[in-house]
């Protein structure tokens, strides 16, 4: 008959609960570019596939490589992605107006034409 001996682990739980795992947000590289305001990611998979992107100095023709925006760098054309700054619009649309660019009802107010 055989005896398993229980071991403790080989660090222990302060150890364990000290070590933070910072999980950092990766993309792929089709959206890192239609995120850059360049085109679609339709777009931006044909380019990637032609070879005009680089991730760190090279090549990658795989629209799914998966980015670290705070590591990696990324070219396209031979040019840096610059991160485009947001921009929020605040819409004040009164009771009774749709929100659409086309006309649905005769004669309804449109606040987006």
């Amino acid at each position: 008959m055989r005896r398993f001996i229980k071991q403790d682990p080989p660090y222990s739980t302060i150890e364990r609960t000290t070590v933070h795992t910072q999980k950092r947000p990766l993309k792929t590289l089709e959206r890192v570019l239609s995120k850059a305001g360049i085109g679609s990611r339709v777009e931006a998979r044909s380019w990637i596939h032609a070879g005009r992107v680089q991730v760190n100095g090279k090549v990658i023709r795989n629209p799914d490589h998966w980015v670290d925006m705070q590591r990696d760098r990324v070219r396209f054309d031979g040019k840096p992605l610059v991160a485009r700054e947001r921009l929020y619009v605040l819409l004040y649309k009164p009771t009774g107006y749709l929100t659409t660019y086309t006309k649905t009802r005769k004669g309804a107010r449109r606040s987006m034409t």
